[in-house]
C-alpha cells in the first residue's frame, strides 16, 4: 500500500445538507444484474497490417477470443464488466463476461464500476449508472470520483486548476459535505480526509459528520487497522503520533526533523525527515521508536512483512521489518514500483529485462521481457520478441499475432 499522507498542510465548518444541484431518483431496491460478476475477460489488440490500424477485443482465461477486435479501445474488467469504446462512434459502453454488450455504446464517457456505480457523461449531462444500465442519479459537479465505502468525492473547478474544492455525496446523490475543501483522500475504514486552505486536515464519516471537530491536525493519514498517523497542534506545539478511532493519540512519535508519518502496518510506520524530494525515509515501530534509520529516497507501507523502498530514483528493493534488503530490482516505471498481485511483483534487472519475483525475492518468471504488466486474475500482459499474456508459471496463454 502506498502512502496516503496529507502533507498539510482556517478551519471551515462542515455542513450536512441535501444537494441542491443533484437530482436523485427515488430509492428502490436495485435490480439484479443479468451477468456473472465472477467471469473475467482480458483486453487484447490486433493490428491490421494493410493499414496499420489497431483494434481491440477480449480473450478469456484460456486465451480464446471471446470479443472480436472491433472496438477502438477495451479496458480491464472491473466488477464483472469491461469498458469499451466504439471504433466508429467513439462512444463508451460495457460488455459482460460472455462478451455481450450489456450497456450500449452511447455515452460520451464512462468510468469504471465501483461500489456498484459508474460515472457517465451523456450529451452534456453527468451522473452515475447502475450495472443494469439504469441511471442512479444525475449531478452538476465538475469533479465526481469513484464510490468507495458507499460515498464519492465530488468537487468544483477545472481539472488542472489549483482552485478545485471537494465535498462528499452518497449513493443517492445526496450532498453530505459541501465542496469547500482544498484537498481530499478517498475513504478507508469508513473515514475520509479533507483539507481546508491547504493547512488543516478534517476527518469525516460516511454520514458527512466531522469527527474530532475543533482540533487542529496539520498532517494526517487515513485510518488503517483502526489507527491514523497525525500531527496535531496542541498549545502551540506539534504532537506527532498514532491516533485511535476515539481520537486519542495512543502513542507519540518523537523524531527530530519529522515531516511525514505514514500509517502503521505490520508494526512499522514509514517516516520522512527533511523536505519533499530532498529528505530521507526510515521506519518507526508501534512504540514510536526508530527501527530503520532514514536512508531511503522513498519508502512504502509494510505488507506481510515486506515493504518497497527506493535508494534512489529507479533503484528499488524489498526490505524486511529490520530494514534488510531481501531483493533489489528496477521497477517497470523508473520512478515508482508496482504492487504485488497474485503473489508476484513485476520487476526488472540491470540489463533492462523484466520478469516476476515472489515475496522471498526469488525470480519465479525469469527477466526475459522488455515490458510486463502486473498480474490480474491469473494472467499478465507481457511484451518482447513475443507479446501476449502469460500465466503465473510463465506459460503462454495467448500470443499476439500482428
Amino acid at each position: 500500500m502506498a502512502a496516503v499522507v496529507l502533507p498539510l498542510l482556517l478551519a471551515l465548518p462542515s455542513c450536512n445538507m441535501d444537494a441542491k444541484n443533484a437530482t436523485a431518483t427515488p430509492e428502490e431496491p436495485p435490480k439484479a444484474p443479468e451477468f456473472d460478476t465472477s467471469l473475467v475477460l482480458y483486453p487484447v489488440t490486433h493490428m491490421d497490417t494493410s493499414d496499420f490500424s489497431q483494434l481491440a477485443g477480449y480473450i478469456d482465461r484460456q486465451g480464446k477470443l471471446v470479443v472480436p477486435c472491433t472496438y477502438q479501445f477495451t479496458w480491464p474488467f472491473v466488477g464483472g464488466l469491461g469498458r469499451v469504446k466504439d471504433a466508429k462512434t467513439e462512444k463508451y459502453g460495457f460488455v459482460d463476461g460472455h462478451g455481450k454488450l450489456v450497456i450500449p455504446c452511447k455515452y460520451d464517457f464512462l468510468g469504471e464500476f465501483s461500489d456498484g456505480l459508474a460515472s457517465f457523461e451523456l450529451n452534456g449531462a453527468k451522473g452515475f449508472l447502475k450495472p443494469n444500465g439504469e441511471e442512479a442519479f444525475r449531478h452538476t459537479y465538475s469533479i465526481a470520483e469513484d464510490f468507495h465505502d458507499g460515498v464519492a468525492v465530488i468537487g468544483r473547478g477545472q481539472p488542472l486548476s489549483m482552485d478545485k474544492t471537494y465535498g462528499l455525496i452518497d449513493q443517492q446523490g445526496k450532498e453530505l459535505v459541501r465542496p469547500i475543501y482544498t484537498s481530499q483522500r478517498e475513504f478507508h475504514e469508513g473515514v475520509g480526509l479533507f483539507q481546508s486552505n491547504w493547512k488543516i486536515a478534517h476527518f469525516f464519516d460516511r454520514e458527512g459528520k466531522e469527527l474530532f471537530a475543533g482540533r487542529r491536525f496539520t498532517a494526517a493519514t487515513t485510518f488503517y487497522n483502526g489507527l491514523a498517523s497525525v500531527c496535531e497542534e496542541v498549545n502551540g506545539k506539534e504532537v506527532w503520533g498514532f491516533m485511535n478511532r476515539e481520537g486519542k493519540i495512543i502513542q507519540e512519535v518523537h523524531v527530530e526533523g519529522l515531516k511525514v508519518l505514514d500509517v502503521l502496518s505490520n508494526g512499522r510506520a514509514a517516516y520522512r525527515i527533511g523536505e519533499f524530494m530532498q529528505g530521507e525515509w526510515g521506519y518507526v515501530d508501534a512504540q514510536g521508536k526508530v527501527v530503520v534509520t532514514p536512508r531511503f529516497w522513498t519508502a512504502e507501507t509494510f505488507d506481510q512483512g515486506l515493504a518497497k523502498v527506493a535508494y534512489q530514483m529507479g533503484e528499488w528493493a524489498l526490505i524486511d521489518t529490520t530494514g534488510k534488503a531481501v531483493f533489489r530490482y528496477a521497477p517497470m516505471d523508473k520512478n515508482f514500483a508496482s504492487e504485488f498481485s497474485d503473489g508476484l511483483l513485476a520487476a526488472g534487472n540491470r540489463e533492462g529485462k523484466s520478469g516476476f519475483v515472489d515475496r522471498s525475492g526469488k525470480w519465479v518468471i525469469a527477466p526475459r521481457f522488455s515490458r510486463v504488466e502486473s498480474f490480474s486474475h491469473g494472467l499478465a500482459e507481457v511484451s518482447g520478441d513475443t507479446s501476449g499474456y502469460i500465466d503465473t508459471q510463465g506459460r503462454w496463454v495467448w500470443v499476439r499475432e500482428w
